[in-house]
C-alpha cells in the first residue's frame, strides 16, 4: 500500500505527569500524534492507512481528512465480504456486492440492469395522475379536498434523485396534477409505507441538480421524516399557486422501496399546520389526521390513544405511561432506564423502568479506573491498549457547500422542532438549512450501547418517538472574521445510522448495519443529516443580511474516543441575502471554503487521546500537577512522508 501524508513532528521534553498532555495546542497531542506509555506524543504515521493493498490510501494535512484510491478500478473489490461485483451483461444497477454496475444517462432510467429511456409508468416522462385516475386532476375545491394515491416503488426504475437527499439510488414514483388559474392553495402532502423521501416540483418534473440551480427545474419543497406521519413517512407543506406539478416518492437509500399510500390535502387559501400533531384541528377548519378504530385523540397531546386509556405504570417507575402522561420523573443525578414504553421487539412486552444512576465521565477530563501500567486512559473514561485503531468522525464539507439554503418555515407551538429547542418560539421563522453528512473514515466502526443499557447517553423524543444520541453535534454561526459568535445553534441530538457506503474496499461493509433501533456508523460509511430534517439549521429570523461562517462540529464534548479530535469541525463561508418578502421555497445560497488555515480555531482544540499509567488515572486539569521538568516543544516543522 501506498500512504502519502503530511506530518507534524515535535520533540519536548518528558514530565512525570498523570494527564493527557504533551505538544500541539493546548498541550494535547495532535491528530499526527498520539499519546504514548510514559506520557510522550509519538509520531503517528498510518492515521489514513485503511489495510486494503488494493489501494492508495493519502491524507489531507491541513483538515486530516482521508482518501482512498482503488489501484484497478475496474477489477477492485467494492466491500468486505469474498464477494465478486457480477455485471456481465449489465449496465446498471447493483453488482451484488454493495456497488452499482453504472450509471445512466440524462432522461434515462435502470431498469432490469438496463439503461432504459425513462418513459415507464410512474416515471418523469410518463408520470401518474394523482389519485391513480385516467386523466391530470386539476385542484379547484372552494375550501378543501383530499386526494389520496397508492404505488410501489419496487416495480419502478431510479433516474433521479430527490434534492433532500441526494445520495440515494433507489426507484422513484412520480405523480402529476394541476392548479387552476387564480387559485392559492395550501398543502399538506404526506407518504408512509417505508422509509420514503417526499419532493414538490413545479414545471419541469425531473429535479436534476439542487434548488435554483436549474430555475426550470423549480423544486418547491422536499423531506426525509415527518412527524407525521411518522415511521420513516415523510411529510411536506406550504402554499402553492397555478401550475403544473410533480410529486416524486423516492426511498431513503439503496434498498429502501416498496408499496406506499400518498395522502395530499389542499386547502384554500390556508395552510394546515399539523407539525407534531397526529390528529386534532389544522387550523384550517379540518382535522391532522384520524385514530383509528378503538382509539380517541388525545385532546392534550393530539395523538391517538386507546379510549379509556389506563396508564402502563406496572413495574414502570418512570418514562412513558402509554395515555400520553409519565409514570414518573427522576431525580437529579438518576436517569430514566427504559423510558420508551414502546414493546420488546423481540419479546412484545412492555419494558419495566426504573431511575438508575450511572457513573457519569468528564470527557473533556477523562478518569480511568483499572488501567494497567501499558494502557492509555481515553476520552470516555475506558482503558485502551492502542488508540489507532478507532473510528474517527469527520464532516463532508462537499455536502455542506452544495446544500445551504435559506427558508421561512411557519412553526406551530406542537412542532417537535420546538419541543427539542431547535427554534426560539413558535410563527414564522427564517431557517439557515444545510447538509451534514458524518463519515466514519476511522479503522473500527463507532457504536454504543442500546438506549436501555445507557440511557444517561441518550435523550428519549416523544414527538419523534425514538432516541437521540445526546449532543451529537454543535452549530455555531460566526461573523464574516469566523473569531466573534453571531449565533450559536446549539448542540443537537442525532439518531446515529449507516446511510450510504463512502468508501469502497475489502475492509468496508458491503451493507447497512446500525440504525435508530441499534445506533452506529460503520467504518468507511456515513450518515446523512439532509437539509431538511428538523433541527439540521440555525434560527437567522432575527440576524441581518451579510457573510457569516458556518461551523458544524460533530462529537463537541468528546464523548467517545476517536483516532483524532483535530477534524471534527468544519467551517464554510456563506451569504444570507437581504430577501423581501417570503421564502416559501428552498433558496440555495452562496457557499465557499474557507483557507485551510482558518480551519480550526481556539474553541477546537486538538486531539485529546489519553493518558497512559495504572489505576486510577488523574487527568488533564489545569494546571497540570508537575514532578518533573517542565514541557519545552523545541521545534516543529513539515516534512512530506511516502511510504512505500
Amino acid at each position: 500500500m501506498k500512504i502519502t501524508i503530511t506530518l507534524f513532528l515535535a520533540f519536548a521534553f518528558k514530565r512525570n505527569v498523570r494527564a493527557q498532555l504533551l505538544c500541539g495546542n493546548n498541550d494535547f497531542c495532535s491528530a499526527w500524534q498520539v499519546t504514548t506509555v510514559g506520557g510522550e506524543c509519538s509520531l503517528r504515521i498510518n492515521i489514513c492507512d485503511d489495510g486494503d493493498e488494493t489501494t492508495d490510501s493519502s491524507c489531507e494535512p491541513s483538515s486530516f481528512r482521508c482518501s482512498h484510491a482503488a489501484r484497478d478500478p475496474e477489477n477492485a473489490p467494492v466491500c468486505l465480504a469474498e464477494c465478486v461485483p457480477n455485471c456481465g451483461g449489465k449496465e446498471c444497477g447493483e453488482d451484488g456486492c454493495g456497488g452499482f454496475c453504472g450509471t445512466c444517462g440524462s432522461g434515462m432510467g435502470c431498469s432490469m440492469y438496463s439503461c432504459v429511456m425513462g418513459v415507464a409508468s410512474g416515471s418523469c416522462t410518463e408520470p401518474l395522475n394523482l389519485g391513480n385516475g385516467d386523466i391530470v386532476p386539476v385542484i379547484n375545491a372552494s375550501e378543501r379536498v383530499t386526494i389520496t394515491s397508492f404505488g410501489d416503488t419496487a416495480q419502478s426504475i431510479h433516474f433521479d434523485t430527490p434534492s433532500c437527499n441526494t445520495l440515494t439510488s433507489s426507484p422513484e414514483v412520480v405523480f402529476t396534477f394541476e392548479v387552476a388559474g387564480g387559485k392559492h392553495y395550501g398543502y399538506d402532502i404526506r407518504v408512509t409505507g417505508y422509509d420514503t423521501v417526499l419532493q414538490l416540483i413545479k414545471g419541469t418534473c425531473e429535479s436534476k441538480g439542487l434548488p435554483d440551480e436549474h430555475p426550470e427545474d423549480h423544486i418547491i419543497n422536499c423531506n426525509d421524516d415527518g412527524t407525521p406521519p411518522g415511521d420513516m413517512g415523510s411529510r411536506i407543506t406550504g402554499k402553492i399557486d397555478e401550475g403544473i406539478y410533480f410529486l416524486m416518492v423516492d426511498g431513503y437509500s439503496t434498498t429502501d422501496s416498496g408499496q406506499f399510500e400518498l395522502s395530499a390535502t389542499f386547502v384554500n387559501n390556508c395552510i394546515p399546520l399539523c407539525d407534531g400533531n397526529f390528529c386534532g384541528p389544522d387550523g384550517c377548519g379540518g382535522s391532522c389526521g384520524s385514530c383509528a378504530e378503538n382509539e380517541e385523540c388525545h385532546v392534550s397531546y393530539n395523538r391517538c390513544f386507546p379510549m379509556n386509556c389506563q396508564p402502563q405504570c406496572k413495574d414502570r417507575e418512570c418514562g412513558e405511561d402509554g395515555c400520553g402522561g409519565s409514570c414518573g420523573a427522576c431525580s437529579h443525578g438518576f436517569f430514566c432506564l427504559g423510558a420508551s414504553i414502546a414493546p420488546d421487539r423481540v419479546t412484545g412486552s412492555i419494558p419495566m423502568s426504573s431511575c438508575e444512576v450511572f457513573k457519569i465521565c468528564d470527557h473533556m477530563n477523562p478518569v480511568c479506573e483499572g488501567c494497567g501500567n501499558s494502557q492509555i486512559c481515553a476520552s470516555d473514561c475506558q482503558c485502551y491498549d492502542s488508540l489507532d485503531n478507532l473510528g474517527d468522525l469527520v464532516i463532508v464539507i462537499e455536502h455542506m457547500l452544495e446544500e445551504t439554503f435559506l427558508q421561512d418555515v411557519m412553526i406551530p407551538e406542537s412542532s417537535c422542532s420546538l419541543m427539542e429547542g431547535c427554534v426560539k418560539k413558535p410563527g414564522l421563522r427564517r431557517l439557515l438549512r444545510f447538509t451534514s453528512s458524518v463519515l466514519n473514515q476511522g479503522k473500527a466502526d463507532i457504536s454504543f450501547p442500546e438506549p436501555k443499557e445507557r440511557p444517561d447517553l441518550f435523550d428519549y423524543g416523544p414527538c419523534h418517538q425514538h432516541y437521540h444520541f445526546k449532543k451529537f453535534a454543535e452549530y455555531t454561526l460566526f461573523q464574516s472574521d469566523g473569531k466573534k459568535v453571531a449565533l450559536h445553534g446549539g448542540k443537537y441530538a442525532y439518531c446515529m445510522e449507516d446511510t450510504a457506503r463512502h468508501f469502497d474496499g475489502v475492509n468496508v461493509a458491503c451493507d447497512k448495519k446500525y440504525d435508530c433501533g441499534f445506533q452506529g456508523i460503520q467504518k468507511g460509511w456515513l450518515d446523512r443529516y439532509g437539509w431538511s430534517l428538523d433541527c439540521s439549521w440555525i434560527d437567522v429570523t432575527d440576524l441581518e443580511a451579510g457573510d457569516y461562517v458556518l461551523k458544524v462540529q460533530v462529537n463537541p464534548g468528546r464523548v467517545f474516543p476517536e483516532i483524532s479530535f483535530d477534524n471534527n469541525a468544519v467551517q464554510i463561508h456563506v451569504t444570507i441575502p437581504k430577501v423581501s418578502g417570503l421564502v416559501s421555497h428552498p433558496l440555495k445560497l452562496l457557499t465557499s471554503r474557507l483557507n485551510a488555515t482558518d480551519m480550526h480555531d481556539a474553541d477546537n482544540p486538538n486531539a485529546l487521546q489519553g493518558a497512559p499509567f495504572g489505576s486510577p488515572v488523574e487527568s488533564s486539569a489545569f494546571p497540570h500537577e508537575l514532578t518533573g521538568a517542565l514541557i519545552a516543544c523545541i521545534l516543529s516543522f513539515l516534512i512530506l512522508l511516502t511510504i512505500k
